[in-house]
């Protein structure tokens, strides 16, 4: 559910522009506006899911993204669309945030694994769903009326299975009577939490520019098709998918920071690949290698905020990092999308690759950091 729409944009975007007679950087615009949404509304993830559990917190919000994105496939103004995005992440992100502390605290690694994996198969699907939606409607409005209906699903069935929720989404730890996860606790480690915030602002950075942006690069500035840049952002999502389902299945058999240096140590090589390749090995190749990249790196960096901070305070600290995060989702493609804008397409190359650059400099100079405490 919350996979369609982010995956669907890049895509969705040139037929949306024309729509609306917006520039070519009001991708930015919507990124940012539906990010401020999410940071609005997931920075109070942990008091919202203490107030009213998680599967009514998850039927809220839901409903709420559903709204936007109703309205998004019906807007005729450039305003309305704008407005949709802000109500798509604030409905967005409570559930994202909610969904991971309570996975990682319960679960471990590998449901992670499995539940970020769902996600990359809903942004996989999201571009085809616009393209189909394209072929058989000459439009890309329907395709966010499919998505609606997903979001609504989604509500109906937390409410259902809200049983099925151990303490309303609580910490087990909290459920069993230990310190409840306030924000004082949070801020006995401001500093670990800060640090991963930074390193969830520019990988989400790295992950929505390249899954949004190379769409219009390819088919604009490099002589790729529509079709065959479509297929390379779904293979790009399909990846992302394929990763967290390996994580999903072997998790608990591989060591997460040896699989975290290798993880962003690749998706840097991959961007540099998507920039010096022929196109269509950007397209078809380097494009997926990417997505396999990142593939465990969200999961993993919430299985090291429970292992860095304890079960009390990680549904707060996952929610804070997980709005800087969406920051960043928004920020860097929008700065990307300036660059574009201003210098040519293809500019895309150079930016995407300093961008995993600095992300692959920021996790090697953090590592002495984020050490587990001694017992």
């Amino acid at each position: 559910m919350l996979g369609l729409p982010a995956g669907s944009l890049g895509v969705a975007w040139p037929h949306m522009r024309t729509s609306f007679g917006a520039p070519l950087a009001g991708l930015g615009l919507l990124l940012t506006l539906a990010t401020l949404g999410f940071l609005l509304s997931t920075a109070w993830t942990g008091a919202l899911s203490d107030r009213l559990g998680l599967p009514t917190l998850i039927a809220v919000m839901s409903a709420i993204a559903a709204l936007g994105l109703l309205l998004l496939a019906v807007a005729t103004q450039w305003w309305m669309a704008l407005l949709a995005a802000l109500m798509i992440g604030m409905g967005s992100g409570p559930s994202d945030a909610a969904l991971n502390a309570f996975v990682a605290i319960h679960h471990g690694v590998r449901l992670l694994g499995w539940l970020h994996a769902s996600w990359a198969l809903g942004a996989a699907l999201g571009p085809q769903v616009i393209v189909g939606a394209e072929a058989v409607f000459g439009s890309w409005r329907p395709a966010y009326l499919v998505m609606a209906a997903a979001f609504f699903v989604a509500a109906a069935l937390a409410i259902w299975r809200r049983a099925e929720f151990r303490a309303g989404g609580l910490p087990a730890a909290v459920a069993a009577g230990e310190q409840e996860p306030t924000h004082r606790r949070v801020g006995d480690h401001a500093g670990v939490v800060a640090l991963l915030a930074s390193l969830f602002f520019l990988y989400v950075g790295v992950e929505t520019a390249s899954g949004q942006w190379p769409y219009s690069e390819l088919t604009t500035a490099r002589g790729v098709s529509g079709a065959a840049a479509g297929l390379g952002v779904s293979l790009y999502w399909s990846a992302l998918a394929g990763g967290r389902i390996a994580l999903g299945v072997f998790g608990n058999r591989i060591g997460v920071r040896g699989l975290l240096d290798l993880s962003v140590g690749t998706a840097a090589v991959g961007a540099v690949g998507f920039w010096l390749a022929p196109p269509l090995v950007s397209t078809l190749v380097a494009l997926p290698l990417i997505g396999l990249a990142l593939a465990p790196i969200f999961p993993l960096f919430t299985v090291v905020t429970k292992e860095l901070i304890g079960a009390g305070a990680t549904t707060r600290a996952i929610g804070y990092q997980t709005a800087v995060g969406i920051a960043g989702g928004a920020l860097v493609p929008a700065g990307i999308g300036l660059l574009l804008q201003s210098l040519g397409p293809l500019t895309l190359g150079p930016a995407l690759s300093a961008t995993a650059g600095g992300f692959a400099a920021a996790h090697l100079l953090s590592r002495r950091f984020l050490r587990p405490p001694r017992a």
